[in-house]
């Protein structure tokens, strides 16, 4: 099969197996040599699904022999797309936070990048096991931004900071598409030498990357989806898929004229070239309709297809495109091209069904393949051309075989994710975070980094990013789970201030509680949540309560003053802070001088002890004027008796 391109397109109604030759005289020339068309005797296919492999293989049998018998060949490998509708991208932005500021290391930027492939694919498992779907496969990430210390940077590795970030686009694939696939093909013995998407295949044969500045829609109509994928900045940003296409017109025939599904899609398919259709209905009764008639009947169906593919365009793109491409059988439905112009506001000829001849680098095409329902299986046979194919390739994870997409450069993270291990074995989990608040403010304590996970390609140590081949045997050891992180009371006691305390230096001492009970343990550790409050104290009578109560004894006295009993108390003690006198809620500060000496016996005079009391109490007064002015003259002092 030297030089021979064999593709298949396995479509919900039929099976096209299309046979390409390579041009020897000229470079990137095809040339056209055969193409098999065979429906599927039932519908083995829903909505571009395989849902009966046996049947489907059989068809794709038939195909390949009735290929090889009328051009004498031998075909072993193959060219086949998944629909495009089965395509999930997810955007995921992740970013790590440093202890300290480092040097961003290679392995650091691989580890958010690949956690941030990981992320993704949760999400698109979560969201579609509420759905009851299938898993997925990743079939490719792209690293979009890069971001250190919140600002956008080319490159992060050599870089210095405390926090990088990376933004990330993954693509995914249902698992069950691609296995059904693989099944149909391998079970005909053949190899699938290229996977791509439908609608990637059919824009790379129609849209050239010179056009993909430019915003276009290419809309792929086929018999169950209308695939859609657009194309602007130079990209194709976008895929999308509308669950309708040309059989909900043929059974619009097949319900207002009482037809089988097979007959009413005869009838759909010559509308076009035929003036009077005649046709049978169930009950076999002969008919005959004129076109008119017949697309006024389809008209309400094809104006909900317009529509429904109009709504897709918009909420892909945002706006109404510069131009749409259409291909598949579906886009010949008469006015369906005028029905999309009219809802998108563009001109008639800005909607264009385009025809296979029109693809560049494809030689001898027969007239009667070149319209627009062969655009796709000649798009796939020339996958190789644009280096979008993907392909399966086969290694083993602790001795079970994984198959997993040809992304041109897999690597170990590729097959331990397509193994279904998952990012926590992979690099280690982290320890248990902690939480603990101080005087209100939240302090986190994270947990130890985990032990990387030790990996062997046939018995050489590797890294995760390393590339595999076909056939490799890995060798996983998970790696282990790192420590909790673990808070004691006194990594949260700040630098204690000290002073000289009656000639000695002396810390100052705090009140720490611990979820409101005091406590001067400060070597325990604290659980998680734990609440904290650590004070300094701050004045003479704190710091003695906590130094040395003695220090605040006092005398209690007991008075009675004219039959009134009352009682005082005074301290034993003076306090001077740097030899000034001081009261016991005076503040003290780092460094000061505080002196404590006891008061002398002759201190506790009836004068110190009642002063207050005896400036008090009434005294008479007698008031003269001596030359006109006034003179208040005390005419009795107080009489103190001591018992």
């Amino acid at each position: 099969m030297n030089n021979y391109l064999f593709a298949l397109d396995i479509g919900t109604r039929s099976v096209v197996g299309v046979l390409l030759k390579k041009n020897e005289e000229i470079q990137e020339q095809y040339d056209f040599i055969d193409m098999v068309c065979i429906e599927h005797k039932e519908r083995a296919m829903l909505n571009g699904q395989i849902h009966n492999a046996p049947l489907v293989s059989h068809v794709i049998s038939e195909v390949r022999k009735s290929l090889e018998e009328r051009n004498h060949v031998t075909l072993d490998k193959t060219s086949v797309a998944a629909a495009g509708r089965a395509l999930l991208t997810k955007k995921k932005f992740c970013e790590e936070v440093f202890l300290e500021e480092k040097i961003i290391s290679k392995d650091d930027i691989s580890k958010l990048t690949l956690s941030c492939v990981h992320k993704a694919q949760n999400q698109v498992k979560k969201e579609q096991s509420a759905q009851h779907a299938s898993s997925y496969y990743c079939v490719g990430y792209s690293l979009v931004r890069n971001y250190l210390d919140d600002v956008e940077l080319g490159n992060l590795e050599g870089q210095r900071g405390s926090k990088i970030g990376v933004e990330i686009v993954a693509a995914f694939l249902p698992k069950m598409v691609l296995e059904s696939l693989k099944y149909v093909i391998e079970d005909n013995n053949l190899t699938m030498a290229n996977l791509t998407l439908e609608p990637i295949a059919a824009i790379n044969a129609i849209i050239p990357s010179t056009m993909r500045k430019l915003n276009l829609v290419l809309v792929d109509i086929g018999a169950g989806t209308s695939d859609i994928a657009i194309s602007s900045e130079g990209v194709i940003h976008a895929y999308g898929m509308v669950p309708m296409a040309g059989d909900e017109i043929t059974e619009k025939l097949s319900s207002d004229l009482l037809l089988d599904f097979n007959e009413a899609d005869r009838v759909k398919r010559i509308i076009l070239n035929e003036e009077q259709i005649e046709f049978q209905d169930v009950l076999g009764l002969d008919h005959q309709s004129d076109k008119e008639a017949l697309i006024a009947s389809i008209d309400p169906a094809t104006e909900q297809l317009a529509s429904e593919i109009v709504k897709n365009i918009l909420s892909l793109n945002g706006r109404a495109p510069q131009a749409v491409l259409l291909i598949g059988g579906g886009s010949l439905t008469p006015l369906l091209s005028k029905k999309i112009a009219s809802f998108l506001e563009l001109p008639e000829n800005r909607v264009a069904v385009q025809k296979a001849k029109s693809i560049p680098g494809l030689s001898g095409l027969p007239e009667e393949y070149s319209g627009p329902e062969f655009i796709t299986p000649l798009a796939i046979a020339l996958t190789e051309r644009h280096g979008s194919a993907l392909g399966f390739v086969d290694v083993f994870v602790n001795d079970q075989k994984v198959s997993l997409l040809n992304l041109g450069a897999n690597t170990v993270f590729d097959a331990l994710l397509s193994a279904g291990i998952s990012l926590e074995k992979i690099y280690g989990k982290s320890g248990i975070s902690k939480t603990v608040k101080v005087n209100g403010k939240v302090h986190i304590i994270p947990g130890l980094p985990g032990t990387a996970s030790t990996i062997f390609i046939n018995d050489k140590e590797v890294q995760i990013d390393d590339a595999i081949a076909s056939q490799d045997r890995i060798y996983f050891v998970a790696g282990e789970i790192g420590d909790d992180g673990r808070a004691f009371l006194n990594d949260f006691i700040p630098a204690p201030q000290h002073i000289i305390f009656n000639g000695q230096k002396v810390q100052v001492p705090f009140e720490v509680m611990v979820d409101n009970r005091l406590t001067e343990e400060y070597q325990i550790e604290l659980r998680d949540n734990a609440n904290l409050s650590v004070r300094q104290l701050h004045t003479i009578a704190e710091f003695l309560e906590k130094i040395n109560k003695e220090y605040l004894r006092s005398i209690n006295f007991t008075l009675g003053i004219n039959q009134n009993s009352t009682h005082k108390s005074m301290y034993e003690y003076e306090y001077f802070i740097n030899d000034e006198k001081a009261a016991l809620d005076s503040l003290l500060k780092n460094g000061d001088r505080l002196i404590v000496s006891e008061k002398e016996e002759s201190f506790f005079t009836i004068s110190n002890i009642m002063g207050n009391i005896l400036n008090s109490l009434e005294k008479k007064i007698m008031t003269v004027y001596l030359d006109g002015e006034k003179i208040e003259i005390p005419v009795s002092d107080l009489e103190v008796y001591h018992n």
